[in-house]
């Protein structure tokens, strides 16, 4: 199963091989592909740019840990990009678009998140005093 999804993303999908330069193919759609997601951050249509199946780049990241370096290096460029941009436009107001593709891109940086703590030393059953009946 592991050689034909190889052999989908050397031929672009459609089962045909062809002994010579069917590596040098895949390199090339490879690169198409990291530089198609370095200038738009949207796997789909880095995909359809490099006519690579979309599940193919995805064994491939998992196989290859210099190309999912590769793919989270352009992902950071593009969204680097996106950043600058959404910083210039939030000068000019449009703040939910760019609040999306903030939250959506830069998580640790911008989700609104709430935290709770448990502190081990104080786990077990409190006792709290009953409640007074008293206006305040």
């Amino acid at each position: 199963m592991a050689q034909s999804k190889q052999l989908a993303l050397r031929t672009g999908g459609n089962g045909s091989h062809k002994p010579h330069g069917s590596r040098g193919r895949a390199r090339t759609r490879q690169r198409a592909f990291l530089k198609a997601l370095r200038r738009n951050p949207n796997i789909t249509a880095a995909c359809a740019i490099a006519r690579i199946p979309r599940r193919s780049v995805y064994d491939l990241r998992a196989a290859d840990e210099t190309f999912a370096a590769k793919w989270d290096e352009a992902l950071d460029a593009s969204v680097d990009e996106v950043e600058a941009k959404a910083f210039k436009i939030a000068k000019e107001g449009d703040n939910q678009m760019i609040q999306f593709v903030l939250k959506a891109h830069r998580p640790s940086i911008y989700r609104e998140t709430s935290r709770m703590e448990i502190d081990a030393r104080a786990c077990g059953v409190l006792l709290l005093p009953k409640k007074e009946d008293k206006e305040p």
